[in-house]
């Protein structure tokens, strides 16, 4: 038996979000919108601490960004940090990278931008399919964006995850 791929999150709460919806408290539990700055800081050490740790156990995974709307940070800000996650993959401490984002940050040119870096796995915050419900949590899009832009994620050749929250 395999032993089990290891993901290693860097969470960065509510950091990229355009909406408050209904059932989110991260910004409750943050306190503060983090400065762009302090995001790269903490993922730069994040990702220090990752290195170390796989290199000691021999346990490469994937470096995962979670906990906002990744594709909706700054442009800049993307790259530095895909940039910083992309050395340590060709120095083969990670295999690659996987983020979680909403299914309306995703469009044609921050999917050109993410091209250029080992992606491997893109997790849409979905929570619902049902139009109604999205609305009332005011989730910001509908269904259909839903399904386009899962078919862009796979049309890139990256792993689809689906993230929903049953009984929402």
């Amino acid at each position: 038996m395999s032993a089990k791929k290891m993901i290693y999150p860097v969470f960065l709460p509510h950091a990229g979000c355009p909406f408050q919806c209904v059932y989110c408290n991260q910004r409750v539990v943050v306190s503060h919108d983090p400065r762009k700055s302090d995001i790269l800081e903490f993922v730069e050490s994040a990702l220090k601490a990752y290195a170390t740790q796989v290199c000691k156990s021999g346990r490469t995974g994937e470096i995962a960004f979670f906990g906002g709307t990744f594709s909706a940070l700054p442009p800049a800000l993307i790259e530095s940090i895909l940039g910083a996650a992309a050395i340590l993959i060709r120095q083969g401490i990670f295999t690659g990278i996987r983020f979680s984002t909403r299914p309306d940050c995703l469009g044609g040119d921050i999917v050109d931008l993410l091209s250029r870096y080992p992606i491997h796995t893109v997790e849409l915050g979905v929570q619902s399919l049902s139009d109604p419900v999205l609305q009332k949590s005011r989730r910001g899009y509908c269904a259909r964006s839903v399904y386009d832009t899962a078919k862009r994620v796979t049309d890139e050749g990256w792993k689809l995850g689906i993230q929903l929250m049953a009984g929402l």
